[in-house]
């Protein structure tokens, strides 16, 4: 139901035996990897 009302849905492939990253860190990634395309 919250998946249906995202207008964007994304997925951060983790190695190792993470289990989750904080929204801080998840963050920081998607906005590296926005402005490496951009750029």
């Amino acid at each position: 139901e919250v998946l249906t009302a995202c207008d964007v849905v994304s997925h951060l492939p983790m190695r190792g035996e993470k289990i989750s990253l904080n929204v801080s860190v998840a963050f920081g990634i998607a906005a590296y990897e926005v402005c490496h395309r951009l750029l």
